[in-house]
């Protein structure tokens, strides 16, 4: 009988200590900022695709001219200056985006993308010019609204960042991503005060679709890490990585666990990722706290 007694109990020690290796198991799962240590990024990301993108549309410009195809030179103007963006290189992407504006002023999409490289070359006065100009020429393109929706979040206009939201999520079209519009809305709802916003619902469940599971606490950190390292492909990694630590640190913040907030915007902008929009609203939070 003791015997028996005595091998209950080391089973139930052996047990106990599974159980505790376990959960120490479960509590080194990697986090967001576990990820980033273990990366190595030394060089701004550079596109292949748009340096050849480049060269085609540079080669088409005189044929346009030639035939004074004024539309297809501000669309080919557009085209170079996102690309220049694409590659970081904000100065001839300011040039081009302006070139097209000047080209044809009354379309909406280019006044959009000059507001964003106004924003992004840090003139936020010229950036929000530009986006009311646009938005009175089209406040229908769910895109150009989340991005203006963006620049106001960054500009701690929370209130009408939210609006904005509402707005291109009434609009949503087929080709636009709804989820990182229901994730920005959701932060700012916490910033003004509503420590509870209503549960994200959305049927797209695409990238950034786990991030909407997290902010539902759906998921915990460590389960968004692992469903980005998931992937085989380190550049797909990087972008996810930078989406991921802006929006999960711009949500620590919200809730007052600052320290690790900051840390991940940080970290957002050593994915080196300069025409993410994303790394753009990093670098524009630490931008503000510099002037206040």
């Amino acid at each position: 009988m003791k015997t028996r007694r005595n091998i209950l109990i080391i089973a139930l020690l052996t047990a106990s200590i599974v159980s505790i290796f376990s959960l120490m198991a479960k509590e080194k799962k990697t986090t967001l900022l576990g990820v980033m240590s273990e990366k190595h990024y030394y060089t701004d990301w550079k596109s292949h695709e748009s340096q050849v993108e480049i060269l085609t549309l540079l080669s088409s410009i005189d044929s346009l001219r030639n035939n004074k195809d004024i539309i297809g030179l501000a669309g080919t103007a557009s085209d170079l200056g996102f690309n220049y963006s694409m590659l970081g290189d904000n100065i001839l992407s300011m040039a081009y985006y302006q070139s097209a504006v000047e080209m044809q002023p009354d379309l909406a999409n280019h006044r959009y993308d000059l507001a964003i490289q106004f924003w992004t070359n840090g003139n936020p006065g010229s950036a929000e010019n530009e986006y009311e100009k646009a938005y009175k020429l089209d406040s229908t393109q769910s895109f150009n609204l989340r991005m203006y929706g963006n620049f106001l979040f960054c500009q701690n206009q929370y209130s009408r960042a939210i609006d904005m939201y509402n707005t291109s999520i009434r609009h949503i079209q087929e080709d636009d991503n709804i989820n990182y519009t229901y994730i920005m809305h959701h932060i700012a709802q916490i910033i003004m005060g509503n420590k509870k916003p209503q549960k994200i619902v959305s049927d797209n469940k695409e990238w950034p679709y786990p991030i909407v599971q997290f902010l539902n606490r759906e998921i915990n950190e460590p389960d968004l890490a692992q469903s980005i390292v998931k992937s085989n492909d380190e550049v797909e990694i990087r972008q996810k990585l930078c989406e991921a630590l802006f929006y999960v640190g711009r949500y620590r913040i919200a809730i007052n666990d600052k320290h690790t907030g900051i840390e991940m915007l940080r970290q957002c902008l050593n994915t080196k990722l300069p025409a993410y929009i994303e790394y753009n609203m990093a670098q524009s939070y630490f931008n503000i706290q510099s002037r206040e």
